[in-house]
């Protein structure tokens, strides 16, 4: 099978007044076994497109507008009726992404670089490098932040002492008189 993956864009009505998918990036998947093939799967791809973060997933009906062919795809019942389907297209599903947050650009205020760090080697474990590059989207940026290097002083004694329950061996319950008890009265 064969997964059309439609991401970064938003359902609108045309002109003419036909619903369309825009800006319609799309991603080819191919060659996906059906008999490994699950719901995760597919709603969870988003992350190898690079984003951070999905809404709805859709697939669409074979040879229908996308108006009325749209269905959700959320358990795997709804993956089942996707393949079912797929085999009216040449074995290809449209499957569309909606609401895609990508990783957030880190902009400088003062020259709007985005700030990428990048950890060196295990050489040099206790020093990252910063590299700065023009505002273009990235899929992980990080940010640095500045830590002291200050050690916190550790506590000579212990703050608490962890309660320990007596035990009394071979407890036996004081007997009682009753009777002596209400004939004294």
């Amino acid at each position: 099978m064969t997964f059309m993956f439609h991401h970064s864009g938003l359902f609108k009505k045309s002109i003419d007044g036909d619903m369309i998918y825009e800006p319609d990036n799309m991603k080819v998947l191919m060659g996906v076994d059906r008999d490994t093939l699950d719901v995760f799967f597919v709603r969870g791809y988003y992350k190898e497109l690079g984003y951070i973060k999905a809404g709805n997933c859709w697939w669409k009906t074979p040879k229908v507008f996308l108006s009325s062919g749209l269905r959700s795809l959320v358990i795997d019942v709804d993956l089942l009726a996707t393949c079912k389907e797929c085999r009216r297209n040449q074995h290809v599903i449209n499957i569309y992404l909606e609401n895609c947050i990508s990783q957030p650009c880190i902009v400088d205020n003062m020259d709007e670089d985005v700030v990428n760090v990048e950890a060196e080697s295990s050489k040099q474990k206790n020093s990252s490098q910063a590299k700065k590059y023009h505002s273009e989207p990235t899929k992980m940026p990080t940010t640095s932040h500045p830590q002291s290097n200050k050690q916190t002083p550790q506590p000579t004694k212990p703050t608490s002492q962890p309660n320990k329950p007596t035990v009394k061996p071979n407890f036996q319950p004081k007997k009682t008189n009753y009777k002596a008890q209400f004939s004294a009265h």
